[in-house]
């Protein structure tokens, strides 16, 4: 009977040790891919979820969009009949149809269940973007010097706006009332101008029905040396990277008056869903969030521009161990994900800046991340010619839900004031309407993330509850283990 005991105490002893394993500040619960595709180019655009999350689509070799099955990687069919390099791709709104667009010089309707080419629209330049209206009901193009809207139905031309110079891309703002172009300081592809020369400009225009026609309005808001623009939800701000330095600029849309600038190098930014952060993936490893009224200058100042010390107006600093490529937020502003070349992709709590999750399982450089329209599921796009789609946790609401209770709001507050180290037994010294025992309860009840997370950033001198429980059961197992041996 003491054998059994003692083989059954040793079995406990070693499974404990092993589940014991010390948790190292700034670790996260490692998430693994529910199934990954392959096939992609060497450089490619992001794989994406069909809005319905039936579908996932990706570009392949040999100018080709592949089509898999959202529930199981299954794959579907390939929408083949490009000859040249695609630029872009997307579903229209109730997932039954893409849109493609290509060097060849046409954009494409595809049929997404039977992968059938529903029509072609010719241009006489590379269409470097198509998008669709969120409704559909139009198309718009960027080719050559023009972007075009197009009418699905006819496939006639409803109007055409032309640039100086060679479109880069034309999108829809969200609610559709608006299009935004981006185009640079050259008109040949052929000929470009040198890099440090190169321009870009934005072109802000409200679109309206004169009839059965639609039609620009003539007030076109014009936006001078900035590329990637991306236009805030209520369409009031553009952020936009200076064509020179990189640096991140926001203007207002009716006055276009510059409303603050970042000298950071980045290479792309935009507002939290809220408008409230500026969210940047600076050319430093890492994303930054700037709180964006610490950014905002007078309308009157000609040249605003911030350069201020990190605490001033620094919401959090989101690092990888190398490069950021992509970073995308969820509409609730509770989550954000960040993509790098070290090969992972990290899911953080946007509010607090605790990390929740690793996923990992690429073998090359992480280049894009997207959600699905529920914001449960991932997917990735990688150097490594691969696309990985993960699962968000069942458990992450319950993970939410504990971070951004008043609680852990209190207990940060009270650490940013603490000195650097600290305990709680400090804390309470230093405050005598501080209990120490209600300061550890709060700090038990956080996932053990975040209990890591306020440990590294603010030097806590505290170990993470479950580790002590788990420690003091292992010392208990090992205790009896002994007595049983005398």
């Amino acid at each position: 009977m003491y054998k059994r005991f003692l083989s059954l105490g040793v079995l406990i002893c070693a499974l404990s040790t092993s589940y014991l394993a010390p948790f190292a500040p700034g670790t996260e619960r490692v998430i693994h891919a529910t199934f990954t595709i392959t096939g992609l180019p060497e450089s490619p655009l992001p794989a994406i979820f069909s809005p319905d999350q039936r579908f996932i689509a990706a570009q392949g070799d040999n100018n080709t969009i592949q089509l898999w099955k959202a529930s199981n990687g299954e794959h579907i069919s390939p929408l083949e009949g490009h000859r040249e390099k695609i630029t872009s791709f997307s579903f229209n709104h109730d997932s039954q149809l893409m849109l493609t667009s290509s060097y060849d010089h046409t954009a494409r309707v595809w049929d997404v269940p039977t992968g059938n080419i529903r029509f072609g629209l010719s241009h006489d330049n590379r269409v470097r973007s198509a998008a669709f209206h969120p409704d559909s009901s139009q198309i718009l193009t960027a080719a050559g010097q023009k972007a075009i809207l197009w009418d699905p139905r006819t496939q006639l031309t409803l109007f055409s706006y032309p640039h100086d110079g060679l479109l880069l891309s034309a999108q829809f703002s969200a609610d559709g009332s608006k299009i935004v172009t981006n185009w640079g300081n050259f008109t040949s592809w052929d000929d470009l101008p040198p890099a440090e020369d190169i321009r870009g400009s934005v072109h802000v225009m409200n679109t309206f029905r004169a009839g059965s026609r639609i039609d620009f309005d003539p007030q076109t808001k014009h936006f001078e040396g900035i590329f990637e623009p991306r236009l805030s939800k209520d369409n009031t701000l553009i952020v936009g990277i200076e064509s020179e330095e990189n640096y991140v600029q926001i203007f207002h849309v009716e006055t276009q008056r510059a409303a603050g600038n970042v000298l950071d190098e980045s290479k792309k930014a935009f507002l939290s869903p809220n408008m409230s952060k500026l969210v940047m993936v600076t050319d430093y490893d890492s994303v930054d969030v700037w709180h964006r009224s610490a950014l905002v200058e007078h309308i009157l100042d000609p040249h605003p521009a911030i350069e201020r010390e990190p605490e001033y107006g620094l919401f959090h600093s989101f690092k990888h161990d190398q490069g950021i490529n992509d970073a995308i937020i969820t509409d609730d502003g509770q989550i954000i994900v960040t993509a790098s070349d070290d090969t992972t992709v990290k899911v953080w709590h946007f509010p607090t800046g605790v990390p929740l999750f690793s996923l990992q399982g690429h073998a090359g450089p992480v280049v894009h991340v997207q959600f699905s329209s529920d914001f449960k599921r991932i997917v990735t796009t990688s150097a490594d010619r691969t696309a990985a789609v993960w699962d968000m946790p069942a458990y992450t609401e319950g993970y939410l839900k504990r971070l951004r209770s008043p609680e852990m709001k209190g207990l940060i507050a009270i650490l940013r004031k603490a000195p650097k180290p600290t305990s709680f037994q400090r804390i309470a010294k230093e405050n005598p309407k501080l209990k120490e025992p209600k300061l550890r309860k709060i700090f038990g009840r956080l996932p053990v993330t975040a209990q890591l997370f306020l440990i590294e950033e603010y030097k806590l001198r505290e170990k993470p509850i479950r580790q002590q429980r788990r420690l003091k059961r292992h010392k208990k197992i090992r205790s009896v283990l002994s007595t049983k041996g005398e």
